[in-house]
């Protein structure tokens, strides 16, 4: 696990839970096909600087949604870019992941979980691909 310091722009590491597969497994609440990404990263606001900028305000929150949303696309989009599978959730456990980067939950706590890696060449476990673009299928497709 690692903290990332803005102000150094360096990723400070963390104590690891003793079993990390299972620990990255409880952070995404039990879906396994995000659960097995090469990279996860909890983004946890710091609600604190929010509320400091829109002193007395309600959209102190909601600026902090938004800029989770911004940053989880940027991630998507990069590693898109770079040929990666990735996702955002935000079906995740608050609590597990709190204490394990020592947070909070009133003062920093997640939002959301984002995840790239390398894709599988074929699809071992479920995943929402309506369109049928993503997977290949052999055989005839059903409409």
């Amino acid at each position: 696990l690692y903290h990332y310091r803005a102000g150094d722009h360096a990723l400070q590491p963390l104590p690891s839970p003793p079993d990390l597969d299972r620990f990255a497994w409880l952070a995404v609440a039990g879906q396994q096909w995000f659960a097995d990404a090469h990279v996860l990263i909890a983004l946890a606001p710091r609600f604190a600087r929010n509320y400091w900028k829109y002193r007395n305000h309600a959209k102190a929150y909601r600026v902090a949604i938004l800029d989770v949303g911004h940053l989880s696309q940027s991630l998507f989009l990069t590693a898109t870019e770079f040929g990666l599978g990735a996702f955002v959730t935000a079906a995740i456990n608050e609590v597990d992941i709190e204490r394990a980067f020592g947070l909070t939950g009133y003062v920093d706590g997640p939002l959301a979980v984002c995840g790239f890696g390398l894709r599988a060449d074929a699809m071992t476990t479920s995943e929402f691909d309506p369109n049928r673009k993503v997977w290949p299928r052999a055989g005839r497709l059903r409409s």
